[in-house]
């Protein structure tokens, strides 16, 4: 994946998960349900001489993949702003650790994490039946994607025992905002109708930034009927600024601010059709 996606620049890669050959095991199965669910492409498929491995087959691997499926479809607009990105840029829809640090030599060997976009670390559980991983937290500030508590790195291994079945070690880069619909759906058509939430993750000096590319999800030639967002923190008031050419009635109805003690939520009903600012005091 990461040598399709960020050298060979062919972005939408993925495994079959669950595995295509052989009789896929419980636990291995409910551990590429989530691994799965961050990477660009992403299906349980197998040969069809393969014994059946569907996801509602062990009560474990269903929740598993609901969690993960869930995570996916509020992630969509986020990991299709990195596909406009690699499309009109090649930017890769998927980063080896040492495209983030390139300064860090210890990145430069790490083939088991990666990072979905250009924010979300993804360190996930790979050893047989295992619940403990050990993984490399860069010197920079993250914020664990299931609770939006800080976590500090310290350019160092990092060892989390205990972790269940149904769930993976996913972290938000400092520094980043990441835009989220505030609820998934079973449908891409039912997700593109739910509004926003914005997370900012400050990095070290305090600010963030990010962006979101918005169209009707369906042309394969939008024109200037698409929108190009651009968002910044600047440790007081967060500004949406860029290219406005795609109408929608949904908009950002949650802003949330991470770190302290933990997220400073601001709720409103902040338009995508044209620029706006919040500010959280």
């Amino acid at each position: 994946m990461l040598s399709f996606a960020a050298v060979h620049a062919m972005p939408m890669v993925g495994s079959d998960v669950c595995g295509f050959n052989g009789n896929a095991q419980e636990n291995m199965c409910a551990r590429w349900a989530l691994l799965g669910a961050f990477q660009p492409f992403y299906r349980n498929h197998a040969d069809i001489s393969a014994p059946n491995q569907e996801f509602y087959l062990w009560e474990s691997v269903t929740d598993a993949a609901r969690k993960a499926i869930d995570a996916r479809y509020r992630l969509l607009d986020y990991i299709y702003t990195a596909l406009y990105r690699a499309a009109s840029t090649g930017a890769p829809i998927v980063n080896p650790l040492f495209f983030i640090y390139p300064e860090d030599a210890e990145t430069f060997g790490i083939d088991l994490q990666w990072f979905y976009g250009d924010a979300l670390l993804v360190s996930p559980v790979t050893d047989d039946d295992a619940t403990s991983v050990t993984f490399y937290l860069p010197n920079d500030i993250f914020y664990d994607f299931w609770t939006l508590q800080p976590v500090q790195g310290t350019g160092a291994t990092v060892t989390v025992d205990d972790v269940a079945f149904t769930d993976i070690p996913v972290h938000i880069r400092g520094g980043t905002i990441i835009p989220l619909r505030s609820a998934s759906g079973n449908t891409t058509a039912l997700v593109r109708q739910n509004d926003f939430t914005l997370i900012v993750a400050p990095g070290t000096d305090g600010k963030a930034s990010g962006s979101l590319y918005l169209d009707d999800g369906d042309s394969v030639d939008v024109g200037s009927e698409y929108s190009d967002i651009s968002f910044t923190w600047d440790g007081q008031t967060l500004k949406a600024e860029g290219t406005f050419g795609y109408n929608t009635d949904v908009v950002v109805e949650t802003v949330k601010i991470l770190g302290g003690d933990g997220p400073v939520t601001k709720e409103g009903t902040w338009s995508l059709n044209e620029p706006f600012e919040v500010t959280v005091s």
